[in-house]
């Protein structure tokens, strides 16, 4: 109530608050700089215009990272406490010449896109195919805005709404390469990721899908479809194949994983070239830290189909 009173009753009072407001951004302690976040949106609840010309905007041209943070959050907070038409501003920044406001806005989308997941990839298509428009400039390719369009596609697919951003990356995979490399390099991506992040914990796409396929969900033969496509395409080959690696690792440590992995691979071999890449991953990966080949590909190796 008071930040509202001094916000809309005293404009005289505006410039000192934002001046302690952005000395809040620059404080070196994340917590601070959340609470600095959170004010902001009770503002821009208020008064939407006058926190993003005054304040939010700034932050978002801001060239230093924990500014761009800053706004980020704040737009993101004042969503969540029901301040309209910020997923609005979100789509016109993620279109946006300013490459950090792009930025700002795909990391946002990233954090309330769970609610909204059809919009949130719509808009993070639109971001993918601007970042590709100056594609042909290598210098002048926006490699940071990339990484944060890939991390985007991550949270979503690991997010209560996965099911339905699964069925959306399948149902655009051959719209264009943008788009394409988007859902594909953000589905390997994700296949790295494990539960509590831990560096032998359970990846957690293998375990979405050993529940998928028991419960015969459309899930788990949408994974197996962005495997094939992952393990086919050239740019993406490599990587797959990095993230398929440390699955088996993983299967050598866990009975659990093992069982989830042989239930997958058969899956993923629809043609002899798959047959080949998988077979010879299996045949020649080393263990890890250089120690002998894992047991558990020898295992796995027996699961794939005849050739």
């Amino acid at each position: 109530m008071l930040l509202r009173e001094v916000w809309t009753g005293h404009p005289s009072a505006r410039p000192a608050l934002i001046q302690w407001l952005r000395r809040l951004a620059d404080d070196g302690r994340p917590l601070v700089r959340t609470r600095a976040a959170s004010t902001v949106a009770v503002l821009a609840r208020t008064d939407l215009p006058s926190a993003m010309a005054l304040v939010i905007e700034v932050w978002a041209r801001s060239k230093r990272f924990r500014h761009r943070l800053v706004a980020v959050n704040s737009l993101t907070l004042a969503h969540h406490i029901g301040t309209p038409n910020v997923p609005r501003i979100l789509d016109t920044w993620s279109a946006a010449e300013d490459r950090r406001l792009r930025w700002v806005a795909v990391r946002a989308y990233a954090l309330i896109g769970p609610e909204r997941p059809a919009q949130a990839l719509a808009a993070l298509r639109a971001a993918a195919r601007e970042l590709y428009r100056h594609a042909g400039d290598p210098d002048d390719f926006d490699v940071e805005t990339a990484g944060e369009l890939a991390d985007a596609v991550v949270l979503l697919l690991l997010s209560p709404a996965s099911s339905e951003v699964l069925d959306d990356l399948r149902a655009h995979l051959d719209d264009d390469r943008a788009v394409h490399d988007l859902a594909v390099g953000g589905f390997i991506s994700a296949c790295g990721r494990t539960q509590d992040d831990e560096r032998h914990g359970v990846p957690l796409v293998l375990d979405w899908y050993a529940r998928a396929a028991t419960d015969e969900n459309r899930a788990a033969d949408g994974i197996a479809h962005l495997w094939r496509e992952a393990l086919d395409d050239p740019h993406h080959t490599t990587s797959a194949l990095t993230a398929m690696r440390a699955w088996v690792l993983a299967a050598d440590r866990s009975t659990t994983v093992e069982w989830a992995l042989a239930a997958l691979l058969p899956r993923l071999v629809t043609t002899p070239t798959e047959h080949q890449r998988l077979s010879h991953l299996l045949r020649t990966m080393p263990g890890e830290d250089g120690n002998p080949p894992p047991e558990v590909a020898a295992r796995l190796l027996g699961t794939l189909p005849p050739r």
